[in-house]
């Protein structure tokens, strides 16, 4: 997966810290420049209406040691709010209180601006994501579809029913690990969960579906393929087309025909894995769909069902119980 595309696609954003140093027009020009590195920390996801306090940081002065001013703008309001000026306290920070605006949603970039008279300014630039639950799209979805409610939390989720079964036809967002651990994806993407905590995620009356359930699921859409097999040409049939603060998830691929038939709407969250440290590196946004299945396939491992976006099939994939994470949909007998 290419990480320039795995940023495009989630939020149009990338957390990046930019120092700018204006340079000399001439030798004779007897502007300095100031000491330090400016840099600014900030949460690479956030909602519209957060609040935060930004602190400017790298022990930015001039180079006799003197103190120095700080300004702050965004993207969406490139007004100067001077959260200090050079011949201030010391105990004025330059701390700047940010709000993200009520109203915004997409990509936004902050500016830290550092500024001494007879110094060129410097400055540092995050762009962030700003994000909600409409941000993700999914065409397909209808008002129409049937929903039910997880009483443990309120949350509703459509559903459809293929084969007798009832399926899910959005990811499990209910537990602690929301995807890329920022809760502000968790409405649009829902969470990821080891095996363990996969077997014990779904709502009363749900289950985690076994292989049994998955061949279920191909044979009614008439897929090739046994139980513990690749089941060909399902993959389309089981992808949708969804946005991202409008970008699209799924590449097209002319060997994968994405008609979206039994409304599963599913889309390339990817999956994790964790090291000893419980850090977790995320991949596959973008290529892959993986959901896990109920079956063991040894002591330590696990099935799961996924799609690679470059194959119209459905394929069957092993990983740890503990170390590896993905999505869960949810199955139950259809009434």
């Amino acid at each position: 997966m290419k990480i320039n595309k795995f940023l495009a696609i989630l939020c149009c954003a990338f957390l990046a810290t930019a120092v700018v140093s204006c340079h000399k027009d001439s030798d004779d020009d007897d502007t300095e420049y100031l000491s330090g590195t400016l840099t600014f920390s900030i949460p690479t996801y956030l909602s519209p209406g957060d609040e935060l306090t930004l602190i400017p940081e790298g022990e930015v002065t001039t180079t006799s040691g003197g103190t120095v001013g700080y300004y702050w703008y965004t993207s969406e309001d490139t007004a100067k709010d001077t959260t200090r000026f050079e011949k201030d306290p010391v105990s004025v920070t330059g701390n700047f209180d940010f709000v993200v605006p009520e109203d915004f949603t997409g990509r936004l970039t902050v500016y830290c601006v550092a500024f001494a008279e007879g110094f060129y300014n410097k400055s540092a630039a995050n762009t962030i994501a700003v994000v909600d639950d409409s941000s993700l799209s999914i065409p397909s979805l209808s008002d129409e579809d049937p929903m039910f409610v997880d009483e443990r939390d309120g949350k509703s989720y459509r559903y459809v029913t293929i084969g007798g079964l009832d399926w899910m036809a959005e990811n499990l967002s209910y537990g602690s690990r929301p995807f890329l651990g920022y809760e502000v994806l968790q409405g649009a993407f829902g969470c990821m969960y080891t095996w363990e905590e996969a077997m014990a995620s779904c709502p009363d009356g749900w289950r985690l579906p076994d292989q049994n359930d998955w061949a279920s699921l191909s044979a009614a859409l008439e897929s090739e393929g046994g139980v513990h097999d690749i089941f060909k040409g399902l993959a389309g049939k089981l992808m949708t087309n969804g946005y991202f603060n409008d970008v699209k998830l799924w590449d097209f691929i002319p060997a994968v025909k994405i008609t979206g038939e039994s409304k599963m709407n599913l889309l390339p969250y990817g999956y994790g894995v964790m090291d000893d440290d419980g850090e977790i590196i995320y991949d596959g946004f973008g290529k892959y769909c993986v959901l896990w299945t109920a079956e063991e396939s040894g002591e330590d491992k696990a099935y799961y069902r996924y799609i690679y976006e470059e194959l119209p099939d459905v394929s069957l994939g092993e990983g740890s119980k503990t170390f590896f994470i993905a999505p869960v949909r949810c199955v139950r007998n259809a009434e």
